[in-house]
Formats: C-alpha cells, structure tokens, sequence
C-alpha cells in the first residue's frame, strides 16, 4: 500500500507512485524485494497485454523470490493461485522456502516436480 501506479518510460525504467504524496520515484531507489515485486507487475502487465484477445500466455518465472521475505513469497503466490485459473503458471526454484509455502496456498492444486 505504500505504492501505486507502476508506470514504464519510453526505455522501459520502471517508476512507482508514493502513496502520501504522489510523488514519482525510479524503482532502483527502493528496496531490493520491492523491485523485484515492481518488475513482476510489469512482467504480468506485458503477459495480459500480449495475450489481450487470444489465448493467455504461460507464466514462468525462475527463482523470483530472492529478494522477497516470507509475506511477499505468500502474497505472490496467492496471486498466482488466482491467475492459474486462468493459465498455466511454471515457477522454479531451488529453495524449500518457497515449496513449503506454494504446498499451503496450492493445497492439491500444485503439480510439484522435484528434480535431483
């Protein structure tokens, strides 16, 4: 809630609304899991825009969540939840972190593959 309104220049830098002020501020100036949600926003802002008419684009994503804490893994994931309703989602990764907590918002909705 302390941004809104990601916003691409015309050379694709990504800036953020601030809440209180309205205020524009370039992504590279916040935290480093805060940048990491703001391109994922753009990410899944250029998914719906290439697949507006058609059939929706996969996602995949490979370890997305470096940056994120714990709160920011479950908020993203539940979103994706949501959004494999309507197409397929491809997540890797190779922390257990992320698996446990995919396993809680999934529930018997996840198809996990565990490589060796």
């Amino acid at each position: 809630g302390k941004y809104f309104d990601l916003r691409a220049n015309d050379i694709l830098e990504l800036m953020v609304l601030v809440s209180d002020t309205s205020k524009v501020v370039p992504v590279a100036y916040l935290s480093k899991g805060t940048i990491d949600q703001a391109y994922l926003a753009f990410r899944l802002a250029l998914s719906d825009i290439f697949s507006s008419d058609r059939e929706k684009l996969p996602i995949i994503m490979d370890e997305i969540f470096a940056q994120y804490d714990d709160n920011r893994v479950e908020t993203a994931l539940n979103m994706f939840r949501e959004l494999s309703e309507e197409r397929q989602i491809f997540l890797f990764t190779c922390k257990e972190r992320e698996v446990e907590i995919a396993k809680e918002v999934f529930k018997d909705n996840l198809n996990l593959i565990l490589l060796p």
